[in-house]
C-alpha cells in the first residue's frame, strides 16, 4: 500500500514538474520566438516573407497581456486562457469597442459588424492547426495578418501549457464594486502637493457620481450603457506619504501595497530621483502612470510610463550638442537647485564616455573667481533655476559668457514654463514644453474645468499633467470594459495616448509598444527664448 502510494505521489510530481517545464518552454516561444528544442522560431508572412526568433513571437501582435490590440485594418485576437479555451461568442460589450471607440479602417470595421463563433480550443492538436495551417476550431481560415508558423506538437503542447495561464490571475486592486489607486508624494512643496491631490479628488468625485447614475439607471437613457455597466467600478485614491529618507522606500512601499493592494499608481510627485519607486513597480508588476518628476528612470522598463525624460534627456541633449561643436574648454556651473549636482555628474560622465573634457564648479566659485573663468573657456554649461539666473545677472557677468553656453529649461522654469527675465541673450536652452502661444487647444478647456471646480493653483502644469494621468486611465479602461488586466492597461494607453486630447504642455504626445516617453526629445533654442 505505501509502496503504491508513493509510485502515485511520484507520478503526480513528475507530471507537475513537466507540466511547469512545459509551460516555461511555451512562455519562450510566446516572448522569445524559441522553441522547445532550442531553435529559434520562424514564420511566414503574406507575400512569402520569413520571420524569425523575436520578430515571430506571438507578443509582438498579441501582446503581454494577451489581449492583443488593433491597428488599422488588421484585428489581432484576443487568446487569453478564458477566451481560447472556451466557445467564442459575440459580446456585444466589447464589439461596442470595435465599432465606435476606436478608430479602424474599412475592412476591420466590415469584421467587427460579421462576427465568429467558434467551439473551444480544446488540445495541442487545435493550437498546432491554427498555427500551422492557419484554420480555426471551426474549420475557418484565420486571417491572413496571422503568420502561419513551422512548429511541431511538441511546441504546440508547450503553448497550450502557458495559454492556459495568460489572463487567469485576478487583478490586484480590483473587485466587484471598486478600483484602488494610489499616489506617492515625498519632499513636494505643499502647493503642488495640494494641487495635484485637489485635482485627483475632484477627478474621482466626478467618475464616481457618473458611475452612481449609470447603476441606478442603466435601463434609461442612453440605453447602450446598459450593455456596459457591469463593468463600471467605484475608483479609490489611496495616498501613499513617503519621507526623506529614502533607504527605506522599499521596505515602506512594500508594506504599504501589501495593505491595500492597488491596480495602478497615477501621477505622483516626488523632489529627486524616481529610481526607488520605478523599481518597486517594475517588481510588483504594478503599472505607475505618468508621474511628475525630473529625474525618470531612462533604462529599459515594462510597467512605467513618463512623461519626459527630465533631467537625463536634456543633459544626453547638451552632450550630443557639445560633441558635435567640438569645443574643449567646458565649464559648467552648478547652482543651489538640488538637481543641480546630479545632472553636472551625468554631464561629466557623458563627456568622458565620448572623449571630451569638462570642468565643474559652483556658481560661488564662479563668481569668486569670475574674470579668470570667463578668459579660459569656450563654453558654459549653467545648472541654474531663476534665483541662481538672478545672482549672475546682479554680479554683471551674464552677457560675458561664451556664445556656446547652454542651460536646461525644465530646471529653470521648475515646472512653470514661465521663463524670467533678463536671460543672456546667447543663451542656448533646451525647452520640452510646447512653444508659448502654440500650446494644444484643450489647454483652454482644461482651464475652465479648474475654474468650474474652483481650482486656483499656481502650479498649473502639476495641475494638468495630473489630470492627464487620471484621463489617460480612465479612456484606458473604457476600452477595456471589464478586461481588468494591468498589462491591458498599458498596452491601451499606449495604442490609445495620441487620440486622446492633449492637455496642453507638451507640443505632442504619443506612445507605441515598448516606448516609455509620452513627450519624444526636447528642443534646443537658441538666444534665451524657444
Amino acid at each position: 500500500m505505501k509502496f503504491t502510494l508513493y509510485c502515485l505521489l511520484l507520478w503526480l510530481c513528475s507530471a507537475l514538474l513537466s507540466v511547469a517545464t512545459s509551460g516555461e518552454d511555451g512562455k519562450a516561444l510566446y516572448f522569445d520566438g524559441k522553441r522547445s528544442n532550442g531553435a529559434i522560431l520562424r514564420a511566414r508572412v503574406a507575400g512569402g516573407a520569413v520571420l524569425q526568433g523575436e520578430l515571430a513571437a506571438c507578443v509582438r501582435c498579441h501582446r503581454p497581456s494577451g489581449y492583443g490590440v488593433n491597428e488599422s485594418d488588421a484585428r489581432t485576437a484576443d487568446i487569453t486562457a478564458a477566451t481560447l479555451f472556451n466557445p467564442l461568442k459575440p459580446r456585444r460589450d466589447y464589439l461596442m469597442r470595435s465599432l465606435y471607440q476606436e478608430r479602424h479602417g474599412v475592412l476591420a470595421q466590415m469584421s467587427a459588424r460579421t462576427p465568429r463563433s467558434r467551439p473551444a480550443y480544446q488540445n495541442a492538436s487545435d493550437i498546432l492547426r491554427a498555427l500551422r495551417e492557419g484554420v480555426d476550431t471551426a474549420g475557418e481560415k484565420l486571417s491572413a495578418v496571422m503568420p502561419r508558423y513551422d512548429i511541431d506538437i511538441e511546441d504546440a503542447t508547450a503553448l497550450k501549457a502557458f495559454l492556459q495561464t495568460l489572463g487567469n490571475e485576478p487583478s490586484p486592486g480590483v473587485d466587484s464594486e471598486t478600483i484602488h489607486f494610489a499616489t506617492v508624494v515625498s519632499e513636494v512643496d505643499s502647493e503642488r502637493k495640494n494641487t495635484m491631490l485637489t485635482v485627483m479628488r475632484a477627478f474621482i468625485e466626478l467618475h464616481n457620481r457618473e458611475v452612481a447614475r449609470e447603476k441606478a439607471r442603466a435601463d434609461y437613457s442612453p440605453l447602450y450603457k446598459s450593455e456596459l455597466v457591469h463593468a463600471r467600478r467605484y475608483w479609490r485614491l489611496h495616498v501613499w506619504t513617503l519621507p526623506e529618507q529614502r533607504q527605506n522606500w522599499p521596505t515602506l512601499l512594500e508594506k504599504l501595497y501589501s495593505e491595500q493592494p492597488v491596480f495602478a499608481l497615477l501621477g505622483g510627485h516626488v523632489n529627486g530621483v524616481w529610481k526607488p519607486i520605478h523599481e518597486f513597480c517594475e517588481g510588483a508588476r504594478l503599472p505607475c502612470l505618468f508621474p511628475q518628476t525630473n529625474w525618470p528612470v531612462t533604462t529599459a522598463g515594462q510597467y512605467t510610463l513618463y512623461l519626459s525624460q527630465g533631467i537625463p534627456g536634456e543633459t544626453q541633449q547638451i552632450a550630443d550638442r557639445l560633441d558635435e561643436i567640438d569645443v574643449r574648454n567646458i565649464l559648467q556651473i552648478t547652482g543651489s537647485d538640488r538637481n543641480a549636482a546630479a545632472a553636472a555628474v551625468l554631464l561629466e560622465k557623458l563627456a568622458q564616455e565620448r572623449g571630451f573634457p569638462i570642468k565643474t564648479v559652483s556658481l560661488t566659485e564662479y563668481l569668486n573667481n569670475k574674470e579668470q573663468n570667463q578668459s579660459q573657456i569656450d563654453s558654459a554649461v549653467l545648472w541654474f533655476n531663476a534665483s541662481d539666473f538672478s545672482r549672475l545677472s546682479d554680479s554683471g557677468v551674464a552677457d560675458k559668457l561664451p556664445d556656446s553656453s547652454f542651460a536646461a529649461g525644465s530646471l529653470l522654469v521648475n515646472g512653470n514654463r514661465s521663463l524670467p527675465e533678463g536671460l543672456p541673450p546667447n543663451l542656448n536652452l533646451t525647452w520640452q514644453y510646447a512653444l508659448p502661444g502654440q500650446e494644444p487647444p484643450r489647454l483652454y478647456r482644461l482651464r475652465g474645468w479648474l475654474a468650474a471646480r474652483q481650482i486656483h493653483t499656481t502650479e498649473e502644469t502639476t495641475a494638468l499633467n495630473t489630470y492627464l494621468a487620471l484621463d489617460a486611465v480612465r479612456h484606458a479602461l473604457v476600452h477595456a470594459v471589464d478586461r481588468y488586466s494591468r498589462d491591458y492597461l498599458i498596452e491601451t494607453i499606449e495604442h490609445e495616448i495620441e487620440n486622446q486630447l492633449n492637455p496642453g504642455i507638451y507640443p505632442r504626445l504619443s506612445l507605441g509598444p515598448g516606448q516609455r516617453f509620452a513627450a519624444k526629445g526636447a528642443r534646443l533654442r537658441v538666444r534665451g527664448r524657444p
